[in-house]
């Protein structure tokens, strides 16, 4: 084996260990990305049935798992794009190759997040549905946290969203 394939196999390898490491420590801001994340939606939609609340839980735990499974892989991919691109002779048919591979796994895993959050709906009430639609909109594009007190994760008269201090409530 090359020299340059076993230094590609180890920095995969690296990258890995270190995506899984980073899903289980957090992000450095006091709050978990992986169950905990989103555990406050149940704290958040109005008058959830103990029935609802385990099977959105059950979503969440499968959704999770898949999810995981797609960062750890475009963990790789993106390893394999460095490699490629930082080469003495760059292949740029390789390059534009493994980027189309990361931009086929990136929509993948929109679409899996789109179909998991239409899953949640479908066992919400009416009322539910509405606050849990506006929560989202209300969150995407701030971060990734949903649902919990600041997008985020921070606190704060010196946390800001654009010219506003945060309240603890994220953006408005």
């Amino acid at each position: 084996m090359k020299k340059s394939g076993i230094i590609a196999t180890m920095m995969i390898a690296v990258m890995m260990l270190a995506s899984v490491a980073t899903f289980a420590q957090g992000d450095g801001n006091g709050r978990h990305r992986g169950l905990k994340a989103d555990a406050g939606l149940c704290n958040k939609l109005p008058d959830l049935t103990d029935d609802q609340k385990d099977q959105i839980q059950a979503l969440r735990v499968e959704h999770k798992k898949v999810a995981l499974e797609n960062r750890n892989q475009l963990a790789v991919l993106k390893a394999e794009l460095k490699v490629l691109t930082t080469a003495e002779n760059a292949d740029m048919k390789g390059i534009n190759k493994k980027a189309d591979e990361i931009g086929t796994l990136k929509t993948k895993m929109a679409k899996q997040r789109l179909a998991h959050h239409q899953e949640v709906r479908k066992l919400l009430t009416e009322e539910q549905r509405l606050v849990f639609d506006t929560k989202m909109q209300h969150h995407r594009g701030h971060g990734k946290g949903q649902f919990g007190d600041c997008a985020h994760g921070k606190k704060g008269k010196h946390h800001r969203h654009g010219n506003k201090a945060c309240d603890g409530k994220g953006p408005r």
